[in-house]
């Protein structure tokens, strides 16, 4: 399901998931967990030509989300991770 929040709630908690991003790899002890946020370039402009074309529909794409999930699951068990979040 998509996120219930506001898009400025979700570009909100964007922010502040990159500025937790930015602490050096180094500074990271071998003791603590660390997280990997993979992000597309130029996506917004890739989905609309998709759209356009009749790959996925507007807005909210249960195709697209099944996708996501896929390639979350596949790179949890590559990666041995814990947590995925998509």
């Amino acid at each position: 399901m998509p996120p219930f929040v506001s898009k400025a709630m979700w570009a909100d908690l964007g922010d502040e998931v990159k500025k937790k991003e930015r602490i050096e790899g180094y500074k990271v002890s071998g003791d603590k967990w660390i997280s990997l946020r993979l992000d597309g370039s130029g996506f917004s402009k890739l989905m609309k030509v998709l759209r356009k074309k009749g790959v996925f529909q507007d807005g909210y794409s249960p195709d697209f989300a099944n996708i996501m999930k896929v390639c979350t699951s596949s790179l949890m068990s590559k990666l041995n991770g814990k947590y995925g979040y998509t």
